[in-house]
């Protein structure tokens, strides 16, 4: 039985003052809490400057992920802070643009009405995956917001491999809003990242629904808050062998893809050991280390 998990979460903000522009002004950020399989955090998107590409201004923005687990007692702490890529987005007429591979698709489309769809990328998935090269979604709603600006809503078609779901405003989106490449095959069993707005600000805009910080949990927490020196894992992001050393004995390491599926596991028996990734697909695993002592480490790899 196949199942896609894409949940949703719309914010209930406090009334600002609308403005006529559409999209972000320099200098935005946002925050979006997450959670998904063995970890938790939030994903932070950063302007950092503009640039031409294909005859267009376009805004190049940063992601970065912060990473929380528990430990075996219970406790909050830290993953690992990890860089998730970069992306343009370019505003014109009622349309916001985004660079998908090599060429600019629409990311947002406030000309369209209810029932209306537009595509969103093309990909090239393999039949196996049952997904249409062409990403479409599908206006479900249109209208303005609590803060003043216009809105759609959003759904995904079930068969395309990039989607993009949830409801967005003219100025600063709303939900998360970077279609995310996903499986189409019914058979699968998908557990998706669930995002939650926090925060968005730019040069002349602030919007902070719930009044808690933008980074609670990284200054509640603190990068320090696991100390890794007993466990060395990298290179990471790594293109094939990946290197664990350990100041104790490791009994065992497990890898698995981000659905939860476990695809090696490798008993070890000594202080060190190389784990050879080339053989999988480039993507992001987590990875498991058991030691000697009972304690288990769970980071995430990114192969290349």
């Amino acid at each position: 039985m196949i199942r896609i998990l894409i949940v949703l979460i719309i914010f209930a903000p406090m009334p600002l003052m609308a403005q006529n522009s559409l999209w972000v002004k320099p200098n935005a950020v946002w925050h979006y809490d997450y959670s998904t399989i063995g970890w938790f955090g939030f994903m932070k998107i950063e302007h950092s400057g503009d640039t031409v590409i294909q005859g267009k201004n376009a805004m190049h923005f940063v992601l970065t992920d912060y990473a929380f687990t528990y430990n075996q007692q219970g406790q909050t702490v830290t993953y690992g802070v990890f860089p998730a890529g970069d992306f343009y987005t370019y505003a014109e007429g009622d349309t916001v643009f985004y660079r998908q591979d090599s060429s600019f698709q629409k990311l947002f489309d406030f000309s369209k009405s209810t029932g209306d769809s537009y595509l969103i990328g093309v990909t090239n998935p393999s039949p196996a995956e049952q997904c249409s090269m062409e990403s479409w979604t599908m206006l479900t709603a249109t209208g303005t917001d609590v803060y003043g600006y216009p809105f759609i809503s959003v759904e995904a078609y079930l068969n395309a491999n990039l989607k993009l779901t949830g409801t967005f405003n003219h100025r600063f989106g709303g939900d998360y809003f970077l279609p995310l490449l996903r499986p189409c095959d019914p058979s699968i069993i998908y557990e998706d990242y669930i995002f939650t707005f926090r925060c968005f600000q730019d040069d002349s805009l602030v919007v902070n629904p719930n009044g808690v910080e933008c980074e609670y949990m990284l200054t509640h927490v603190g990068l320090n808050a696991v100390e890794e020196q007993t466990l060395y894992i990298g290179p990471n992001p790594t293109s094939g062998n990946l290197a664990i050393q350990s100041d104790v004995q490791l009994i065992r390491i497990e890898l698995f893809t981000l659905a939860g599926i476990r695809v090696q596991t490798q008993d070890v028996h000594s202080s060190s050991c190389i784990l050879e990734m080339s053989m999988f697909e480039p993507g992001l695993y987590v990875l498991q280390v058991f030691d000697e002592d009972g304690r288990y480490f769970t980071r995430r790899i990114v192969l290349d």
